[in-house]
Order: C-alpha cells, then structure tokens, then sequence
C-alpha cells in the first residue's frame, strides 16, 4: 500500500480536530444577564482619563516597505491607571484597499 494513502487519513483527521477546536474556542455559549448590583461596563472612550489616548491624531508617513504607511500611538502600559503617566509608543502600519470591496477596516 503506498505510503501518501496511509498518511492522508491522519492528516485529515488532524485538520478536522484543528478546525473543531478552533470552533469552539471562539464560541463560549451564551452571555449571562447582568445581575443586580453588578458593575456596568463602560466605553473606555468615555472615561476622562483615557481622553488623552483616544483622542490622538496619528501622524502617517511612508514605511520603509513599499506600499505601506507608518505611524506611531501612544497607549497607557496600564489601562487601569492611565493618569499615572507611564506609556508606551505602539508602531502601527497600515496599507490602503485596493478597492472599496477589499475595505475589512481597522485593526489595532
């Protein structure tokens, strides 16, 4: 018997666990009401403290790569105290659609 039959098999069912997995892990079932006297969740936008860092105008110039445009974002190193002044530079790059049908939108 050749060698590639035996083996496809194993690699199919290798690639159905993956996918299986991969499922379920993006899946956690439904979402549990909020109960009374829970703490709501906000938009981190709204919040004063992180005005500063959503608020930002990113500056965006050529990359080194072709076809891509470079700019970098200043994010708090610690979103429960962004007011304590310790931040870091995030580089980001972006690249433009080639159509309006290609848009997928942004990713940070």
């Amino acid at each position: 018997m050749n060698r590639a039959v035996r083996r496809r098999p194993a690699l199919v069912t290798a690639l159905a666990l993956l996918g299986a997995l991969t499922v379920t892990s993006c899946t956690g079932g439904p979402v549990p009401k909020a109960e009374a006297g829970a703490a709501k969740v906000t938009d981190p936008a709204s919040r004063a403290d992180l005005k500063p860092f959503y608020g930002q105008r990113l500056k965006w110039t050529d990359c080194a790569t072709d076809g891509y445009e470079c700019a970098r974002l200043t994010v708090p190193l610690d979103y429960t105290r962004p007011d304590d002044g310790r931040t870091f530079v995030l580089p980001v790059a972006r690249a433009a659609a080639t159509g309006p049908a290609k848009r997928i939108g942004s990713l940070v």
